[in-house]
């Protein structure tokens, strides 16, 4: 059983970083993107749902592209794409973001509209929510 406080801890990281660079790496090939299943969240069918994974550096995603992924391709996603596009799609098909996932293929399993909330706050605390205001009023209307 993996530690819930290392998990956290590089899923702040993963904030961090991601709202410091703004890109989100993932791993895709022609088929898609990299996903697992998840342990803690149910589709709409009650099956395990999908986990689309998401990396706050080429580096860590570079240690995932081993058996079923050693053919996918590391590609960048600026942070403004995932915020407009990225998270509703994934609310709206049931699916949620695996973070940070290591070469194991353990991570932190997120709701899409709980880590978009992270993201912008973590973007109010450096300064650069102006950039992201857009997408943040649509946010909001998840939250209230």
């Amino acid at each position: 059983m993996r530690d819930a406080a290392t998990l956290e801890a590089k899923y702040k990281r993963f904030i961090n970083q991601i709202c410091n660079t703004e890109i989100i790496y993932a791993l895709k090939q022609e088929h898609g993107f990299a996903f697992l299943y998840a342990n803690h969240f149910e589709d709409e069918e009650g099956e395990d749902a999908i986990l689309l994974c998401f990396w706050s550096n080429e580096i860590y995603a570079n240690l995932c592209k081993q058996a079923e992924w050693k053919n996918y391709q590391v590609q960048e996603i600026p942070l403004n794409t995932f915020l407009k596009n990225w998270c509703i799609g994934m609310k709206k098909d049931y699916n949620f973001a695996g973070i940070e996932c290591d070469p194991n293929l353990y991570c932190s399993e997120k709701d899409p509209i709980q880590l978009a909330l992270d993201i912008f706050e973590e973007l109010i605390l450096q300064g650069k929510l102006e950039n992201f205001k857009e997408y943040y009023a649509i946010y909001k209307d998840f939250s209230a």
